[in-house]
């Protein structure tokens, strides 16, 4: 099963909402979406699209002028993985 699929089922089972941003959308439309959809966690496939992630999330929280953090924690896969086991 791939990543991206048991990613999008665990985030249904706690009955959250998954907002796709796919490979073929634009900055534009990713920065869109990250600035109108209420983003806890966002995954992504490889270091490329991490890369982008983190400019565009910059660009949001600066939009959104949240206070002095950036409203995001960055971790590995295995890290979060592992977090799960506390609760």
């Amino acid at each position: 099963m791939e990543r991206w699929t048991i990613a999008d089922i665990a985030t249904l089972q706690i009955r959250a909402i998954t907002v796709p941003i796919y490979a073929t959308n634009t900055a534009q439309q990713a920065e869109f979406i990250l600035n109108h959809a209420d983003v806890k966690i966002l995954f992504v496939g490889d270091q490329e699209q991490y890369d982008q992630a983190l400019k565009l999330l910059i660009i949001v929280h600066n939009y959104k002028n949240r206070g002095n953090e950036i409203y995001h924690s960055i971790t590995t896969r295995s890290s979060f993985l592992h977090l799960g086991k506390f609760y």
